[in-house]
């Protein structure tokens, strides 16, 4: 008996760790681009590399999306919740 919750152990372990590295690497591989609010353009600007978001600063965060994919007549945009921490 003991074995068995040993081996379950060991499996839910090594399951946990193997998708926690798959979901890293999912986030880490897709193309974020840093925008920042431009006050001259009165628009979103991509931020330089290198460059640093001080307090204050209205930034996006963004992915570049292909969309050669999308079928002729669209998707819908679904958005369950909007939290802002404004």
């Amino acid at each position: 008996m003991i074995e068995i919750i040993i081996v379950s152990a060991i499996f839910f372990s090594a399951g946990f760790v193997t998708g926690a590295y798959l979901k890293a690497e999912a986030w880490y591989s897709e193309d974020w681009i840093i925008l920042k609010w431009c006050k001259k353009s009165l628009g979103y600007r991509p931020m330089a590399s290198g460059s640093k978001i001080q307090m204050g600063d209205d930034v996006i965060m963004s992915l570049q999306l292909n969309t050669s994919a999308i079928p002729s007549e669209g998707l819908e945009v679904v958005v369950e919740t909007e939290t802002s921490t404004l």
